[in-house]
């Protein structure tokens, strides 16, 4: 026998190498796909993880520009409460995609009881909606229908003949849809709901 040597813990060794090298390797390949978080770099992954989930999912640097953001979208005075501030990245998260469920967040933090907030974007905001649709209950249902994407032939019907590709799933980002109402709803006012949101379109990812 060779002195020093130990076969067993040398194989040992030999074993853990390799499942290092097939780790590193898997991590690499999947960073290639597209739903691979791109910003995670080797070494402390799980809190990298957890980094890439909020504060640098949508590139908004701190929770009270999120913050900011969302009294300035909903029309909200008051200021913002600690409790949301804090878990605002959790409604800005890269994997929540559609606006509908950030809404409902919205509802749900903030408790409001009264006419959801769906309604109230449509009220406050409503030269967004504003044009042919006449009632809100009929906006709110349009609103449904554009930004769940759920009933292509209903937005087809939605949409005008200078329009007729209107929030299609080539469109997603929602500064783009909002623009697409504004045109389908007959006004160009919308666009002013859109100016107020310069600067922060990447929030709507």
């Amino acid at each position: 026998a060779v002195p020093g040597y130990n076969s067993i813990s040398f194989t040992v060794v030999s074993i853990k190498m390799r499942w290092r090298i097939l780790i590193l390797l898997l991590f690499f390949g999947l960073r290639t796909q597209a739903w691979f978080p791109k910003n995670i770099a080797v070494g402390s992954i799980s809190s990298r993880w957890k980094t890439a989930q909020t504060t640098t999912a949508l590139h908004c640097k701190t929770r009270e520009e999120k913050a900011g953001w969302i009294q300035e979208a909903f029309g909200i005075d008051e200021p913002m409460s600690n409790t949301l501030i804090q878990n605002v990245p959790k409604i800005l998260n890269y994997k929540e995609d559609w606006l509908l469920e950030r809404i409902k967040w919205y509802q749900d933090t903030l408790d409001t009881n009264g006419p959801d907030l769906a309604a109230h974007l449509i009220q406050s905001r409503g030269r967004v909606l504003s044009g042919s649709i006449e009632t809100n209950e009929a906006r709110i249902a349009a609103l449904r229908t554009i930004l769940c994407l759920e009933d292509a032939r209903q937005i087809k019907k939605l949409a005008t003949a200078g329009n007729p590709n209107l929030l299609s799933f080539e469109s997603k980002f929602v500064a783009d849809k909002v623009d697409h109402i504004a045109d389908v709803f007959g006004t160009r006012t919308g666009k002013q709901w859109e100016n107020t949101l310069s600067g922060r379109r990447h929030c709507f990812v």
